[in-house]
């Protein structure tokens, strides 16, 4: 069955709390204009109705599509930047027999107006604009987004979700009543009234040709204020991991399959506008677009780790996707810790029959799986040895006992594929003589420190001094490895918007109403054992090679489509 999460869909919802901030602290909105004309008299008294249409498409208020459902509006008229008038605080607005949503005829004054829309607004959950509200500080009002239930975006689904105390938030008894959040584009809201236009006049349904703008009847296009995003994978071939083994770079072997894949959206911002801000510069800006402030977590794009797990299954594309929404995140310069992108966790099942347990005394790898149902509770891949893993045999129980052999097969694997492999069992008491420099010798292994994501062993060459006292010990390899445990692996998936240019900075943007359709198409390695590490160096430039490929069409739930490599 199909599961739509609000917001961050897979947090429990989110808290919206509207604040004010400065104009000085945005870049100059540009608001443009839908009729263009401006040599209009300013302030002689007229008549106006506006048309609301969401993605072009007509809906009442009985559709059963909470995505689209529209239950009250509510019209804001700013004149000379100062709040003039609006609809009646139920909304003002009646739908016609097409379906298409009109205000109540307005008497306003004519002249240069924006207008500004929300739509599926609960009670008095934000600051409604009084007289002698500026337009700067309506226009730029926050949505703060937290971890409690809130209202984003409403509906049956997210009701469901949150509970019953979601409905104490939402801002009415019958949390139905409420639909998606929904406002129209600052570049969209500037329109010029013309004077002495009759109430009969601004209410008509036909102009016999003639623009209905000369008439001040408008239409004015809704947005959700939230993005939408499904994540799903080509067919069962693209969640199986082949890797080219040996020398024979022609032939692949199956290295594991993804099991149980699952989803969620990380790197989601604390705050978003109401209204979608942007200017001649950047055509998307939010709040935090410039933001400098880079940390290990990113305070402003900290994880909602608490209750946004990736519990959204991964479907075939041939199935119904599961959903989740999202707010809108576009920044300047785009680094790993500020790109919204998916969290896939799964559950990386090697191949038996490639799963290495040991090295014997000749050299030769053991493969101590093949052929068994042993639960493989704990593996090893280290990058630098290639596609090959290695596991503690399940007959080791002991957590000592594990490490040890652990440690004893890296070396022995390092002594194999270094060519030293008489060296395989000597140890201190048991050196081998080096006719070359004549001095006992051995190689050792132990724990070393970790580096980033990597845990790290530490290989050793012991060469007996020349007073044959003792050892030297050098270093010569420094092992770099990941450690899986029960399999539990994790990918990221930055979104991508390929309507922009590689080289534009929104090309790694997420824009409200957007319908972003991920699809995995292969992948190309095990991921990573811990979620942390696929942000662990987040002031790190977005990687072009792990970006997933995206297709933008323009409004309704635009469809982004991607394909991606898992790596």
């Amino acid at each position: 069955m199909r599961k739509n999460n609000l917001l961050v869909g897979a947090f429990t919802m989110v808290t919206l709390v509207l604040t004010a901030c400065s104009n000085e602290e945005l870049p100059t909105e540009n608001p443009g204009s839908n009729n263009g004309n401006t040599e209009v008299v300013e302030g002689v008294s007229t008549y106006a109705r506006f048309s609301f249409k969401m993605d072009g498409v007509k809906h009442t208020r009985a559709t059963a599509d909470e995505e689209k459902g529209v239950k009250n509006i509510h019209v804001y008229v700013f004149a000379n930047g100062v709040f003039e008038t609006s609809t009646p605080p139920n909304g003002g607005v009646t739908a016609n027999s097409d379906g298409v949503f009109h205000s109540e005829v307005m008497k306003l004054t004519s002249g240069q107006k924006t207008i500004l829309i929300v739509a599926n607004k609960g009670n008095d959950w934000y600051p409604t604009p009084t007289a002698g509200t500026t337009l700067a500080a309506f226009q730029n009002q926050l949505m703060e987004l937290y971890t409690t239930p809130g209202r984003l975006a409403h509906g049956e689904a997210a009701i469901a979700r949150a509970g019953e105390g979601y409905k104490n938030l939402q801002g009415t008894d019958v949390p139905a009543d409420n639909g998606f959040l929904m406002s129209n584009l600052l570049s969209k809201s500037s329109f010029t009234l013309q004077p002495g236009i009759s109430q009969a006049d601004a209410e008509r349904n036909n102009y016999d040709g003639l623009d209905p703008a000369n008439f001040n009847h408008f239409d004015i296009s809704l947005y959700r204020t939230t993005a939408k995003l499904q994540t799903t994978y080509t067919d069962a071939d693209a969640l199986v991991y082949k890797a080219v083994q040996g020398n024979d770079l022609s032939k692949k072997v199956t290295v594991g399959t993804l099991k149980e894949p699952k989803f969620t959206v990380r790197n989601l911002p604390k705050q978003v506008y109401l209204f979608q801000h942007g200017n001649t510069d950047s055509p998307l800006l939010t709040p935090l677009y410039s933001s400098t402030n880079i940390t290990s977590k990113w305070a402003d794009f900290e994880v909602f780790d608490e209750v946004n797990t990736p519990d959204l299954e991964v479907v075939a594309q041939a199935a119904t996707p599961n959903s989740i929404y999202i707010p809108e995140n576009a920044n300047a310069t785009p680094v790993i810790g500020n790109t919204s992108y998916v969290l896939v966790k799964g559950i990386f099942e090697p191949n038996r029959d490639l799963v290495i347990t040991d090295v014997n005394d000749d050299g030769n790898y053991v493969y101590g799986f093949k052929g068994t149902s042993d639960a493989i509770t704990i593996f090893m891949y280290a990058p630098a040895w290639g596609s090959e893993i290695y596991a503690v045999p399940s007959s080791v129980t002991e957590e000592s006992d594990r490490l040890k052999h652990g440690m004893n097969t890296t070396l022995k694997t390092y002594l194999v594929k270094s060519g030293l492999k008489e060296y395989i069992g000597k140890d201190a008491v048991t050196p081998l003589f080096d006719p070359n420099t004549g001095k006992n010798t051995y190689y050792s292994i132990a724990i070393g420190t970790d580096d980033g994501i990597y845990k790290t062993c530490v290989i050793s060459k012991n060469v007996q001094n020349d007073d044959k006292s003792g050892y030297d010990k050098t270093v010569v390899e420094t092992v770099k490895y990941l450690q899986y445990v029960n399999g539990v692996t994790h990918y990221r998936i930055n979104i991508q918007d390929n309507s922009y240019l590689e080289n534009n900075n929104l090309r790694y943007s997420v824009t409200r109403n957007n319908l972003y359709k991920v699809n995995v198409k292969s992948i190309s390695g095990i991921g990573y054992p811990n979620e942390p590490d696929v942000t662990v160096d987040p002031e790190t430039p977005i990687s072009q090679q792990t970006h997933m490929q995206a297709h933008i069409t323009v409004e309704e739930w635009k469809e982004v489509n991607q394909e991606a490599d898992l790596n």
